[in-house]
C-alpha cells in the first residue's frame, strides 16, 4: 500500500487545520460484502467440498491526504438527497373511472356525464380541480464533485504529485484506480471493476507537539462508493510551464464521486 499527501508537510504542520483522505480499496461484490457484515461464510455442495467458503474481504490499495479544497477551485461538498416521484392527477368528473362510478349512482350513461361536465365548464368558465397525489419512485445516488489545485512548492511535493516515472506519483496512481483492469497480460477480453473508495474528513485537534488528526464526525459520512469521471488539467493555469526537470508548474485533479449505495432514514441515523 502507497501513501501520498499533498502538501507534503500537511501532517506535520500546523499551517493546516482540515484535511480530507480518499481510500482505494480492491473492488468487492454486494453480496460478499453482505456476508461479511453478516458474519456468515455458505457453504456450496460440490464447490468447496462442504467446507465454509472463504469470503473474499477488501484490501487497502492506497490512500491519498489532501487538503480540503474551496469551493471556488469547483468542488462541491454538498450532501444531497434527490427522490423521483410520478404525478398521478385523479380523472376529472365525467371521465374516466369518475364516469362510471357517476353512471352507475345516477344510472345515466357515461357518456351523458361526460357532455354535462364539459358543458358545465364551458358555460361557468370554470374547470374540474384535478385532485393530485404523488407516487414515490426511488432515490437517486448521491454524488459530489471534487477539484484540487496543485502548486508544487518544492522539490519534495513535485515528486509527490507527478513521480519519478512513468505510472508513479498521485496523479498517475489516482488515475489508475479509477480504471479498470485488463488482466495482468493486458489482452484480456473482459475488464475487471475499477478500485471502490472511501472518503473521511479529519480535523485537527489542538494540543503537545502541534495537535493530532482526528475524525470530523460534525460533516455527514459518505458511504463507498466509485470515480466515474477522472481529470487531470497540466495547464490549469491557460499557459503551459514546467520545471527545469519537466514537471508541471500547476495541474488540476478533478473528478466525480458517486455513493454506492442508496442513504435511508437508517443510513441517516448513523451518521451517512
Amino acid at each position: 500500500m502507497g501513501t501520498y499527501t499533498f502538501p507534503t508537510d500537511m501532517l506535520n504542520t500546523g499551517d493546516y487545520g482540515h484535511m480530507i483522505v480518499f481510500s482505494a480499496y480492491s473492488p468487492q461484490s454486494a453480496r460478499a460484502a453482505a456476508l461479511i457484515e453478516a458474519g456468515t461464510t455458505p457453504i456450496i455442495p460440490g464447490v468447496n467440498n462442504g467446507q465454509p467458503l472463504v469470503t473474499p474481504q477488501r484490501s487497502l490499495l492506497d490512500q491519498f491526504y489532501l487538503y480540503v479544497p474551496g469551493g471556488g477551485q469547483g468542488s462541491n461538498l454538498t450532501w444531497a438527497q434527490e427522490h423521483e416521484y410520478d404525478e398521478v392527477k385523479m380523472s376529472r368528473l365525467g371521465t374516466g373511472a369518475a364516469s362510471g362510478a357517476m353512471s352507475a349512482i345516477l344510472g345515466i350513461g357515461a357518456s351523458t356525464i361526460g357532455k354535462a361536465a364539459a358543458d358545465a365548464a364551458g358555460l361557468f368558465r370554470v374547470t374540474i380541480n384535478p385532485y393530485v397525489e404523488v407516487l414515490y419512485r426511488g432515490t437517486k445516488l448521491r454524488q459530489y464533485m471534487f477539484s484540487f489545485m496543485f502548486a508544487p512548492q518544492s522539490e519534495a511535493d513535485s515528486k509527490e504529485l507527478y513521480g519519478t516515472g512513468p505510472g508513479t506519483g498521485l496523479l498517475n496512481r489516482f488515475r489508475f484506480h479509477a480504471a479498470p483492469d485488463a488482466g495482468p497480460s493486458g489482452d484480456s477480453l473482459l475488464f475487471s471493476s475499477p478500485s471502490e473508495w472511501e472518503v473521511d474528513f479529519l480535523y485537527k485537534v489542538p494540543g503537545p507537539s502541534g495537535g493530532t488528526w482526528a475524525e470530523n464526525n460534525k460533516l455527514p459520512k459518505m458511504a463507498k462508493g466509485i470515480i466515474n469521471r477522472v481529470d487531470v488539467d497540466y495547464s490549469p493555469d491557460s499557459e503551459f510551464s514546467t520545471f527545469e526537470q519537466g514537471d508541471a508548474t500547476s495541474s488540476r485533479l478533478s473528478f466525480t464521486f458517486t455513493e454506492m449505495e442508496i442513504i435511508d432514514k437508517t443510513r441517516i441515523g448513523q451518521g451517512f
